[in-house]
């Protein structure tokens, strides 16, 4: 298992315990520049995926707050999460 594994793994841990903060630590670690082109395909997959099937209103503040709308991905995310709060809207 691979560093980044091994972190994604805390989180997924995390999640059990704290879902909000574990998901505002993969927020921060798919923008967090010191791991530029460290991370393969499967772990910005894998943050998409926790945000689109999890995340909400609260966690789109929480990247409007922290980061600037013009950081590459940004708008991306935001459209993932807000895609993922429909979908679970029309699921109700």
């Amino acid at each position: 298992m691979d560093k980044f594994e091994k972190l994604m793994q805390e989180y997924e841990t995390l999640a059990n315990t704290n879902l909000n903060l574990a998901l505002e630590k993969m927020i921060d670690l798919y923008f967090d520049e010191s791991y530029a082109n460290s991370f393969n395909h499967e772990v910005y997959d894998g943050i998409k995926m926790w945000l689109y099937h999890e995340a909400d209103d609260s966690h789109i503040s929480y990247i409007n707050s922290h980061y600037d709308r013009n950081k590459s991905g940004c708008n991306r995310l935001v459209n993932i999460i807000k895609t993922g709060i429909e979908n679970k809207r029309h699921k109700t």
